[in-house]
């Protein structure tokens, strides 16, 4: 009787004590993954290396470059001007990537770029014309030479799709953002004729103009790789 009676009491200790304990904690906190992707947009064409060692947390790193050329042409006081636009990008990037919902891949990025983005504007008069008793070719005219730049640590914000470190071998991914690159910067540079609107006044007023183009628009589309789950 007293052997039953002690192995019930010790049955329900054990069970007391079993309902109150702490599961130990798991104790893997990071892991090592990596991806890499290729990338189309508005700072041109990139590639970036991806990680997610956290659940929540991923990091990347990439290099993006390009080039546009456009020309038209304008009419100032009566006479044609031809208006060549040279526009190279070249940006490096660190971005942190911080995933709210764990059953998601909506994320939200911010990091910054080495910016080297440099906008020139070419204006070349496209007719000859007459000083005094002479005509002047275009050529013998010259130009004037614009040449705009931000700053080269452009801080970023911005929110996506698209997980680091696909589930599967190949994923999709976007981003839309802004870089803060802000007021730009601008040289002039008078050939020929136009040598004496080279001056700091010019630049000034260009300055002054273009005070409210401070940041960047970021839109890209990647197809991700992944290297190591």
């Amino acid at each position: 009787m007293y052997k039953k009676i002690l192995f019930i009491v010790l049955v329900f200790l054990n069970l007391k004590a079993s309902a109150f304990s702490v599961a130990p904690a798991d104790t893997t906190t990071h892991k090592f993954n990596l991806a890499f992707s290729l990338n189309a947009g508005s700072a041109g064409l990139g590639v970036e290396l991806l990680s997610k060692p956290f659940k929540q947390v991923g990091f990347r790193i990439g290099h993006f470059t390009g080039k546009f050329v456009g020309r038209y042409y304008t009419v100032f006081e009566n006479k044609s001007i031809l208006v060549e636009g040279k526009f190279d990008y070249s940006m490096t990037n660190l971005f942190i990537d911080y995933y709210p919902f764990k059953k998601s891949t909506f994320r939200i990025t911010a990091g910054a770029s080495f910016n080297q983005n440099k906008y020139k504007t070419i204006l070349s008069p496209d007719d000859a014309q007459k000083i005094g008793y002479i005509f002047y070719s275009p050529e013998k005219l010259g130009n004037v030479v614009l040449t705009a730049k931000g700053n080269e640590i452009s801080p970023y914000l911005g929110f996506g799709f698209g997980n680091n470190v696909p589930k599967y071998r190949v994923g999709l991914a976007v981003d839309l953002g802004l870089f803060y690159q802000g007021k730009s910067k601008f040289d002039v540079e008078g050939n020929g004729s136009f040598k004496p609107s080279g001056t700091s006044e010019n630049e000034a007023i260009l300055e002054d103009a273009f005070r409210q183009f401070v940041v960047y628009p970021f839109v890209n589309f990647s197809l991700r790789f992944r290297i190591i789950k």
